[in-house]
């Protein structure tokens, strides 16, 4: 269900409007002054469960020194190697705490918008965001590599879930929500994604801003009404196919004992760099 509109209204489309735009006006203020954990429980609960898995794969990821190889992004490994897994694992991962801090503060702050679309909507969001975004990093360092000889993109190692922020910011401010609290710093959210972008790349080192840009692109697609098509029966069986996806890359270029997954080991003197989605 995207969010579009039209230059030409009739009067009962005026109306509805109107009610549509008191009704995002509430789940936004309702979010936003909730009264505790158990009410943003029960009405965003599936951003309670992002937030918490996010913040316990990293602290996994910080705890055991995972190296930021083992679950990254990296173009050649997924194009060339077959590495799909690494769409999911990438998208979860943090290794710094501001990092890690930025998104799940924006995530949360954010939560309205599941409070207006509804839990399996989001649901549907957060998929479409995802994948669609990996799909515009993929074309974009394609484009790099092959038009503007940036060789260098082939080493980058992006690691995030800014993509799926960033898109948020987008389809929240098309759907006429208010104000984003980032860290005290009130954003008007018409503004957000981009003042986000810019804020990001003065905070966090090595920010990717083609992985951010990408989120962008994909919230407005969905926003203005690409993704209407995606029906939740697609949408299931888009999701299937995913985990059948990422299950088969997984046993081909891991080793899989027993249903332990040991990433297969990567070459120590590679150069690599790092970029936070």
């Amino acid at each position: 269900r995207g969010v579009h509109f039209s230059e030409n209204h009739s009067i009962d489309e005026q109306a509805r409007d109107d009610e549509n735009t008191v009704t995002v006006a509430r789940a936004w203020a309702l979010s936003m002054g909730s009264s505790g954990v158990l009410w943003d429980m029960a009405h965003a609960p599936l951003t309670c469960v992002l937030v918490v898995v996010n913040v316990a794969l990293w602290f996994y990821l910080w705890n055991y020194r995972v190296e930021v190889r083992r679950v990254s992004f990296n173009y050649d490994l997924v194009v060339k190697d077959g590495h799909f897994w690494r769409i999911v694992t990438s998208t979860f991962s943090h290794l710094a705490v501001l990092h890690v801090g930025f998104n799940m503060a924006s995530l949360w702050s954010l939560r309205g918008v599941e409070v207006y679309v509804g839990t399996l909507e989001y649901f549907k969001i957060t998929w479409i965001l995802t994948v669609m975004s990996e799909v515009f990093i993929v074309i974009g360092t394609y484009v790099l590599i092959k038009y503007f000889r940036r060789e260098q993109q082939r080493h980058v190692h992006a690691i995030g879930y800014s993509c799926v922020v960033f898109g948020l910011m987008t389809i929240g401010s098309q759907m006429g929500m208010s104000n984003l609290n980032l860290f005290g710093i009130p954003l008007p959210l018409q503004l957000a994604p981009f003042g986000a972008l810019i804020l990001t790349s003065l905070l966090i080192p090595n920010a990717s801003f083609l992985g951010h840009l990408a989120g962008i692109i994909v919230g407005y697609l969905y926003a203005w009404g690409l993704f209407v098509w995606v029906t939740d029966y697609i949408f299931f069986c888009g999701l299937f196919w995913t985990v059948v996806v990422v299950v088969g890359s997984l046993k081909r270029t891991t080793d899989l004992p027993l249903g332990c997954i040991t990433i297969e080991s990567l070459d120590d003197d590679q150069d690599i760099e790092v970029s936070f989605d």
